[in-house]
């Protein structure tokens, strides 16, 4: 009876637990499912529910239940940009999932820690943060990638390549960003099953692809793609989605300035922002930035603030980079306004807020490990560095310029920061580019001190910055070639990361050349990524050698004033937008000169260019006489022998082709030795590259040959024979120890396992300089159906070469598509990357018969022991000599120049004569006295 009475209490127990189980299930649904109506229209009532529901599962402990519902109170405070909610939910989630591990099952747990730990991604990304939330991308991203193609694992990773394009657009990364938006279109394509709305996901990698053409300033392309995406979502009805595309939209236009769109727009748009939208404190900023671009002050102040408040509220008045950049842009209304106490002002609180958190606020004594370094740090240092200057020009107080200078040369050290993380030579040029007016802005104080004070520690200060200002990426190859030699650094660690480089190389070229198929672009990104994961795991394993790239040291001016003669001047240019800026050096002097860039002077440089490249154009003796008054300054006017570094336009002009004389032509070939080069660092680091050579003093000369006879022309742009080039290399080999490749034979094959053991390269071919894509300039050799006759640019930055002197005796190998600090991107350029000391190169279409003739005259000289510079020198006076009046203008022999170390090839050193001969002398003498003592 008992145990009868037992059973039946039992079963009414769990009957009456069932039938409370039943109900509370059913509460929990009901909960859920009221919170699902107001997810994505009534935060706080979707909140509500949720925690009801949460409240259910905490006392049923549900924890797979709470787990989810932790999950969708996360994905609420995302879509709603409430951070603090996220921030805290993500706490608890976490929480959750390590105190009650057991309870939930193996087979789900480790993919619900992926999801979280890529919501706390997305947490730390949506507060900019990205120090702290590409690791955990990128952790998620190497652990996703091993393992099952599951849709979960599929669709985060979709989620993680996504939000990675994102960070290193913003980091001006381009090239990975590109990478990992390839990568996420590739699982797009593959596995579309996996995705609920394929469609949506493909113009969110749109709109992402637009940022980068936004970010890099090509404008047109950003904007095509973000019209598309605003039909799309405006169709769909995507708020979030809808209201980016057009915010960034408008700021493509205003960028661009198209401003009358961009406030078409602005209006447009203001009826699909909600109430209490975390997006309206940007459709304020953006007005802000339209009337500042219209130059309405008053109006973008007007929003400029009301943005600010917006920004602090919501950023729960903490620094941060946000609020750094509205004050910046508050400051420089002030600054155009001329209020330049309320700039100054503004400006500093910006600075403040790029400083971390807990750091004292004392925005004039900074230092690297206190700030942000990155790109909008350095437009806000500038800012201020403009300032201050200002100050000084209204008072005449020094100490607003010392103030000023000392800015510019603490964001130049923000700058030499942010290089090493950008890998890629494109994204390092872009950032280049866009920070270069900070070099001017340097010069200009350094000027007006030096004029103030007479100051010599200005003058060090002025050359420091021109030489931070040149030729950075070369610096870094040959810095890191130098390393490797004295820091014992891993042959094979340098050898795997070229293969690696020039396997990329390859398959680009096959792109650009075929425009292939997709399984191409798939084989890029794989190899780009291996590539990248290889950098990434140098900076892990091997620090020394990757610090070793970035860490040179700017020349000193004793060294190179200790080193010159009293017959040689050097004179380095900074081409600026306002002014042209002269630094001189000389044996015995120091000269820091400037004149205005402005309209006429930019007219006379082109016009000579125009003139001297084209033998049609008759020589203006006057004109060419002013353009040598102003960029030789007088006092280097007596100088036999100098030194140019060029800066923009000017790397275009053969100083040489130039008239020292009002009255009459004499060239300055005829009494001046003139060679050039890239920075005086850099100058110096190759003069300390020395190359043991088993063909010492041998060249490797190479004449390949062309059959196309569809044009008349002579000139080696063209595919037309090249009726002397043959003549050109066998001349040279009279001279020289040469092996010689020509003709059929001249195949691009059979010449790159070679070059690495020649002293001396010289190629007499065809070339091509590509202004739009330049890696893809080219020499061409002798055309073969097996193989590509083109040695294009990127392949030649891959290749090793030993060599003391490469002449490019082909058309434009010294002209290409201009970058601020690096010069002509040209294909002599490339040869110095890969290692050769000097260069013979050309700065236009030059004439087969005359390259002929100057060439064997230069390698003549050279072979008597003539300096580079002083051999190509003598060549050309020597066919001027020849040559009869038509023929003697600057198309005809101006066109070479010689770049880089301009040191003797052939030693003729005969002192070694004088120990031999002079005992022989004495013995003759003393023979002769003594038989006549005899006598």
């Amino acid at each position: 009876m008992r145990a009868k009475l037992l059973f039946l209490f039992l079963l009414l127990y769990f009957f009456s637990e069932a039938q409370n189980d039943s109900i509370n299930t059913l509460k929990f649904e009901k909960h859920t499912a009221d919170a699902y109506r107001y997810i994505y229209s009534n935060q706080d009532s979707a909140y509500y529910y949720f925690n009801e529901a949460l409240k259910l599962a905490n006392q049923q402990k549900w924890y797979d239940s709470k787990a989810n519902v932790l999950s969708y109170i996360i994905y609420v405070s995302d879509y709603h940009y409430n951070l603090p909610v996220l921030k805290s939910n993500l706490n608890n989630l976490e929480k959750l999932l390590k105190q009650n591990r057991d309870s939930f099952p193996a087979e789900n747990y480790d993919g619900m820690l992926s999801h979280l730990e890529l919501n706390k991604g997305n947490y730390y990304f949506k507060l900019e943060d990205y120090k702290r939330s590409k690791p955990i991308f990128l952790k998620l991203y190497n652990t996703l990638k091993s393992q099952t193609n599951s849709k979960e694992n599929i669709t985060n990773l979709s989620s993680i390549y996504s939000f990675l394009t994102s960070i290193y657009t913003s980091e001006g990364k381009y090239n990975s960003a590109i990478n990992f938006h390839d990568k996420a279109n590739l699982l797009l394509e593959k596995y579309p099953d996996f995705f609920e709305d394929v469609e949506s996901r493909k113009m969110l990698l749109k709109g992402y692809m637009a940022k980068i053409y936004n970010s890099r300033k090509q404008y047109d392309k950003g904007i095509s793609l973000l019209r598309e995406l605003l039909q799309f979502y405006k169709q769909k009805n995507y708020t979030n989605s809808l209201i980016t595309s057009y915010q960034a939209l408008i700021n493509a236009y205003t960028l661009s300035n198209n401003t009358d769109e961009a406030l078409q727009l602005l209006s447009n748009s203001e009826k699909v922002y909600r109430k209490k939208d975390p997006f309206y404190k940007i459709l304020l900023e953006l007005y802000g930035d339209v009337y500042a671009k219209k130059g309405a002050h008053v109006d973008a102040l007007h929003y400029y603030n009301q943005s600010l408040q917006a920004y602090k509220i919501y950023r729960n008045n903490s620094k941060h980079i946000d609020i750094a950049l509205i004050l910046h842009k508050i400051a420089d209304i002030h600054y155009r306004s001329e209020d330049y106490e309320k700039a100054l002002i503004i400006v500093n609180k910006a600075i403040e807020n790029l400083t971390f958190i807990g750091d004292k606020n004392d925005s004039e004594n900074l230092s690297i490990q206190q700030i942000f370094t990155n790109g909008n740090t350095i437009k806000i240092l500038h800012l201020k560095s403009k300032i201050l200057t200002k100050f000084y020009e209204n008072s005449i107080n020094v100490s607003y310029l010392e103030k000023a200078l000392t800015t510019s040369l603490f964001t130049i050290k923000v700058l030499d920061e942010i290089k090493p993380t950008l890998e890629h030579k494109n994204d390092k040029q872009f950032l280049i580019n866009n920070v270069y007016p900070i070099f001017e802005t340097a010069l200009n104080e350094c000027f007006l001190l030096y004029n103030k004070t007479q100051e010599i520690s200005y003058l060090n200060h002025a050359f420091f910055i021109l030489e931070k200002s040149k030729s950075t990426q070369l610096l870094e190859v040959l810095n890191l070639t130098k390393a490797i030699i004295f820091n014992n650094i891993p042959q094979e660690l340098i050898d795997k990361e070229q293969q690696l480089q020039a396997n990329i190389s390859k398959i680009e070229t096959d792109i650009y050349v075929s425009k292939t198929s997709k399984e191409k672009q798939k084989e890029l990104i794989e190899a780009r990524e291996i590539y990248n994961n290889y950098l990434d795991s140098i900076k892990v394993t091997q620090p020394k050698y990757h610090n070793l790239k970035y860490n040179y040291e700017v020349i000193s001016l004793d060294k190179i004033k200790s080193n010159l003669s009293k017959s040689e001047g050097k004179i380095s240019f900074l081409y600026g937008k306002k002014h042209i800026y002269q630094f001189i050096i000389t044996k015995n002097n120091i000269d820091f000169l400037r004149f205005e860039n402005n309209a006429k002077f930019q007219k006379e440089v082109l016009l000579f260019y125009e003139i001297v490249s084209n033998f049609k154009n008759k020589y203006q003796n006057k004109s060419s006489y002013e353009l040598y008054d102003k960029l030789i300054p007088d006092v280097i006017k007596n100088k036999a022998d100098l030194t140019i570094l060029p800066d923009g336009f000017l790397h275009y002009i053969p100083f040489e082709a130039l008239s020292i004389s009002p009255k009459e032509i004499d060239y300055v070939v005829n009494s001046k030795t003139i060679s050039y080069g890239n920075s005086f660092t850099l100058q110096e680091e190759i003069n300390q590259i020395q190359y043991n050579h088993d063909n010492a003093n041998k060249i490797l000369a190479v004449a390949p040959e062309f059959n196309n006879t569809n044009t008349n022309a002579v000139s080696r742009a063209d595919f037309s024979p090249l009726i002397f080039n043959k003549r050109e290399v066998e001349n040279i080999a009279r001279i020289f120890k040469t092996d010689t490749i020509i003709g059929k034979d001249a195949i691009l094959n059979n010449i790159e396992s070679k070059l690495k053991d020649y002293q001396i390269l010289h190629f007499a071919t065809h070339a091509s300089a590509n202004d739009e894509f330049p890696d893809f300039s080219y020499l061409a050799f002798t055309p073969n159906k097996k193989q590509s006759n083109l040695w294009y640019v990127k392949d030649i930055y891959n290749t090793k070469l030993n060599a003391d002197l490469v002449t490019l005796s082909a058309c434009q190998t010294g002209i290409g598509k201009l970058e601020n600090g690096e010069g002509s991107i040209s294909l002599a350029r490339a040869f110095t990357f890969a290692g050769a000391k000097s260069l013979v190169k050309s700065l236009w279409k030059v004439n087969d018969k005359s390259s002929a003739e100057i060439m064997s005259t230069f390698y003549s000289e050279l072979n008597k022991g003539s300096s580079k510079s002083k051999a190509l020198q003598n060549a050309k006076k020597d066919y001027l000599q020849k040559s009869i009046k038509e023929l003697k203008h600057p198309f005809f022999w101006a066109g070479f120049v010689i770049n880089g170390n301009t040191d003797a090839i052939v030693n003729t050193n005969y002192y070694w004569l004088f120990y031999v001969i002079l005992p022989l002398v004495l013995i003759l003498i003393f023979k002769k006295r003594f038989s006549q003592l005899f006598k």
